[in-house]
């Protein structure tokens, strides 16, 4: 195959602390992001021209997102879910077609509820990088 699709990356949960194992199979959307944070460099120079605007990457900020169909039978969304509302750590791991781990670490999550007028309630989760349980981040 030449092209990945987007149906063929996984995403898994699991007890923080340790590797996420568990496969999240009623996701619909996923999306990872990698956002580096910033900080100045610029020198002023000798005055005589205006300085050109520098700057190094300080941190790189990391979110996961995905979409949950409101499945009450399904025991990944129910764990999810406890975890977004208590706080608690859930280790996630994200991988590509070829099982690269392209994400993995423990994470805390936030949860937003979707009840379209014209469709199936939805469930989205963000998911960014904590070192509660002392396991730090891997980046693939």
């Amino acid at each position: 195959m030449t092209e990945e699709m987007g149906y063929q990356q996984k995403l898994y949960y699991g007890i923080p602390g340790s590797a996420a194992g568990i496969q999240v199979e009623n996701a619909t959307d996923i999306d990872y992001d990698i956002t580096p944070q910033k900080g100045p460099t610029t020198n002023r120079g000798t005055g005589g021209n205006v300085p050109i605007t520098t700057e190094n990457v300080t941190q790189l900020g990391v979110t996961i997102t995905w979409t949950m169909n409101n499945d009450p039978s399904d025991a990944a969304l129910t764990y999810l879910l406890a975890a977004a509302k208590t706080g608690a750590a859930v280790a996630i791991k994200l991988v590509n077609a070829n099982d690269d781990t392209l994400f993995d670490g423990d994470c805390s999550l936030s949860k937003k509820w979707n009840a379209p007028l014209a469709g199936e309630s939805t469930y989205d989760f963000s998911a960014t990088p904590t070192k509660q349980e002392s396991r730090s981040p891997t980046l693939g």
